[in-house]
């Protein structure tokens, strides 16, 4: 990732006839201990979480979460453990780093100090518990799957009694919630195929539906058969931000006919949409 790096430290070479004076203090001998490397660019990270304020990032690193600031410069671990960590998502407040991590056999729920300390869990199930979300208020942290019948559900920890309550259930898989700003909706993504394919066309792909969490009430906000991955509410509370395509790309041809070679183009590609709340992109 651009504009970040670590550094490591070695100890310099020290004659061993010096180390005996090392033991006193000697009035002008000055020994250097550690010589600091050149500062190394990251390669591989992922998962990069901004801070509310946009002055801090968190991502995924070597199956750690680190963070650095958003301008670049030295990145520092925020988690070190044998297992993996990620998915890092920032509370309202900036104060918490929520993240999943499998040090307790499955995909737990825990929260970790944004300026570093002990990480706390937040669940205990045998299940995958991916942090989504957290509400305005920073109570209740969102995910999303299984856990006493078949169906999938939202579910909102309450990080106060760490209860966990269902918001609605599906027998379709729900991805991503996340509240609007107010609070009073949750945008989430229903059914589709995994993220590797984003240009997939058809009944079976990912839509975006709203929820509203007073009256348990839910719609589709958009049913064109295209993929629309990682949805979010914008700040203005009116418009989500998603990922899709503007047409479908062509990936086989009828028995006895042949395609035209296909030509990619910027409506093809997936990319960054803004959606209004009557589903116009």
């Amino acid at each position: 990732m651009s504009g970040m790096s670590t550094n490591r430290f070695v100890p310099a070479p020290v004659c061993s006839w010096l180390f005996p004076l090392l033991l006193f203090s000697v009035p002008g001998l000055v020994c250097a201990q550690l010589v600091p490397l050149e500062p190394q660019s990251i390669r591989g990270a992922r998962m990069p979480a901004l801070s509310p304020d946009g002055t801090r990032l968190a991502f995924v690193y070597r199956g750690d979460i680190w963070t650095v600031s958003s301008r670049g410069g030295r990145a520092l671990p925020l988690t070190q453990h044998i297992d993996t960590d990620a998915y890092p998502v920032y509370s309202p407040d900036g104060e918490w780093v929520a993240f999943a991590s499998r040090r307790t056999g499955n995909w737990d729920l825990f929260a970790v100090p944004a300026e570093g300390g002990p990480a706390r869990q937040l669940s205990w199930h045998s299940g995958s518990d991916i942090p989504q979300g957290w509400s305005p208020d920073g109570k209740q942290l969102l995910f999303s799957g299984r856990r006493d019948s078949t169906d999938y559900a939202i579910h909102a920890l309450e990080l106060a009694t760490m209860r966990t309550r269902v918001l609605c259930e599906d027998y379709a898989q729900m991805h991503g919630p996340n509240y609007s700003p107010d609070g009073r909706t949750v945008v989430y993504g229903r059914a589709g195929f995994h993220w590797t394919r984003p240009r997939y066309q058809g009944s079976g792909a990912q839509q975006i539906w709203l929820l509203d969490t007073a009256a348990g009430k839910r719609h589709a906000l958009t049913t064109n058969q295209s993929q629309h991955l990682w949805t979010r509410f914008l700040p203005d509370g009116e418009h989500v931000l998603t990922v899709t395509v503007g047409e479908p790309t062509p990936s086989s041809s009828p028995l006895r006919e042949t395609i035209e070679p296909i030509l990619d183009s910027p409506e093809r590609t997936p990319n960054l949409w803004v959606y209004d709340l009557a589903g116009r992109g």
